[in-house]
């Protein structure tokens, strides 16, 4: 088990294992895609966005803003902000904000400290090519005891 998944399922007291979630993305539009799903996910409470670059979130952030007007996503980067904490959504580059009950892992490459979160949403890219690292977090979850679940853009694109 490596040290992602041992800080996965470490046991807490009180607390539930995490549901682990796989989103398919669409093959273009991966970024309008993130930005559905965030908008779709943060009824479950606040959210952190994983991504692996400033580049990466500025375009998460522009994709939350083109959202239709009547989808408001509050949104941050952080440390852009005077208090992340205030934000229902913060995108972090590498490790999630701290104390969200959502974490979305839009990265190629996956972080630890997700142990706090009750639902762990990863996005599987549209491009064949690069969902090689999906499946082998689909493995780990799946190996360390979680039962991750998948679902297909079409199925929960007809559901936003």
């Amino acid at each position: 088990m490596n040290a992602l998944m041992k800080q996965v399922t470490t046991a807490v007291p009180g607390v539930a294992m995490p549901r682990v979630v796989f989103y398919q993305m669409p093959p273009s539009a991966h970024w309008p895609a993130v930005a559905q799903l965030v908008a779709s996910l943060l009824s479950h409470g606040k959210l952190s966005v994983i991504v692996s670059s400033d580049e990466e979130a500025r375009h998460l952030s522009r994709a939350l803003w083109a959202l239709p007007p009547s989808i408001f996503v509050p949104h941050g980067i952080a440390g852009d902000d005077a208090d992340d904490r205030l934000d229902p959504v913060v995108i972090s580059i590498g490790v999630p904000a701290a104390e969200r009950p959502v974490v979305i892992q839009a990265s190629v490459s996956p972080t630890g400290a997700l142990c706090t979160a009750e639902l762990i949403a990863e996005t599987v890219p549209g491009d064949e090519r690069l969902r090689e690292a999906s499946r082998k977090r689909f493995k780990a979850y799946k190996d360390s005891g979680l039962k991750p679940c998948f679902v297909s853009w079409e199925v929960w694109a007809s559901a936003i």
